[in-house]
């Protein structure tokens, strides 16, 4: 599986889809190095390089490293990969073996189709701030939000489901993800708001690294009936990406 997303959605497929033994390889732009935080949380068990896809050379290691992949896990704005030939009508042509699945921000037939966009702007967007704001000591209205990147997280297992679902077609084929589609979903699914004082404790284990001890959620399904272990991200390049931050993610 090879894998050109970033920050949390698309990382949090891969890290899932790891967890289950898919063999991951994520590419990064040299000039976009991730916090080291979030890859150590998030890239667990994933083999990480840091390719130029301009350079020739390293947009042919690609073209090989999709040939022997199953799946493509594509995390962009809309129409900034044409250039580099991987847009999903080439993706079709070139590798018509595969299994894609695109993650936006934004749903490409609607009005921000082509902008840039996070979590807590789609949150804002799409009425969610709303819905979890609240007056504060002074009486001042706040917007709210989701917990923990909710629409991140969401969209990264839907991304998950959706390469699954396709894997086991045994055939081809393309998906996509929003986080504006999965917001909509999910205030679609009127789900009861929980008390404003409602804090989560989750289970959370630990492992050592590199840059000192993790402590993690562990992944949310079990294999063989156990859960699976946490492994450090495999880094072929000088390790370094982003300032230090703490190791410490739940």
């Amino acid at each position: 599986m090879v894998s050109l997303t970033r920050v949390i959605a698309g990382p949090t497929a891969t890290k899932f889809l790891a967890a289950l033994g898919a063999d991951v390889l994520r590419i990064d732009p040299p000039a976009l190095p991730e916090l080291l935080g979030r890859h150590l949380d998030t890239d667990a068990g994933v083999r990480c390089v840091s390719w130029d896809l301009a350079d020739s050379a390293r947009a042919g290691d690609l073209a090989d490293a999709l040939d022997a992949a199953d799946v493509l896990l594509t995390g962009y704005r809309p129409g900034s990969l044409t250039d580099l030939g991987l847009d999903a009508a080439s993706i079709r042509d070139r590798f018509p073996h595969l299994v894609h699945v695109e993650l936006s921000a934004w749903e490409p037939s609607g009005t921000r189709g082509g902008q840039r966009g996070f979590d807590s702007i789609v949150q804002a967007a799409t009425g969610i701030a709303h819905h979890y704001g609240a007056r504060d000591e002074h009486g001042r209205w706040r917007p709210g939000a989701l917990p923990v990147q909710a629409l991140d997280h969401t969209a990264g297992y839907g991304m998950a489901a959706a390469a699954c679902a396709l894997l086991a077609t045994g055939t081809a084929g393309h998906a996509r993800v929003s986080l504006e589609r999965t917001a909509r979903a999910l205030l679609d699914a009127r789900t009861l708001r929980a008390a404003q004082d409602a804090h989560l404790s989750p289970a959370t284990l630990t492992a050592p690294t590199d840059h000192g001890m993790l402590e993690y959620v562990p992944s949310p399904v079990r294999v063989d009936g156990a859960r699976p272990p946490a492994e450090a991200p495999r880094c072929e390049h000088d390790g370094v990406r982003g300032p230090a931050a703490p190791a410490r993610t739940a």
